[in-house]
């Protein structure tokens, strides 16, 4: 369920998409990893290893995709107030997580970004992410 949701869909997504954006010579994919993928804990294999593999999906995309003016760029969130954090309840506190925004955030800075350059690894970490 792991991969099918955090790998098979982005790779799904990006499979549709790049070929309107190859068509167009333009376009933006922008994915969502882990800092989990920088370090993969054993208690957390299938989330890591699901992160992972969109980081080599990211690069792979970028590699196919920069020849059509298509920019590919991979985002690292690490801890997120989110439903499914709080239920794992990692040994830090909420109010040192990142919050949902804080990601969108991340996603319009890429987004305005010069169309001369590509960012290809975004990591933003969360003021608690030293204590895990």
């Amino acid at each position: 369920k792991t991969m099918n949701i955090n790998l098979k869909a982005t790779f799904l997504v990006a499979q549709k998409v790049l070929r309107v954006m190859k068509e167009k010579r333009s376009g933006y994919i922008i994915n969502i990893s882990s800092t989990v993928a920088l370090g993969v804990p054993a208690t957390h294999a299938s989330y890591g290893a699901s992160k992972c593999g969109v980081v080599g999906l990211s690069q792979a995309l970028y590699e196919t995709a920069k020849e059509f003016g298509v920019k590919v760029s991979t985002v690292y969130p690490g801890i997120t107030d989110t439903k499914m954090v709080r239920d794992i309840n990692p040994p830090t506190k909420p109010e040192q997580w990142m919050l949902p925004e804080d990601i969108s955030y991340c996603v319009m800075f890429l987004l305005k970004s010069s169309d001369r350059m590509v960012v290809r690894d975004l990591v933003p970490w969360s003021t608690g992410y030293d204590k895990i």
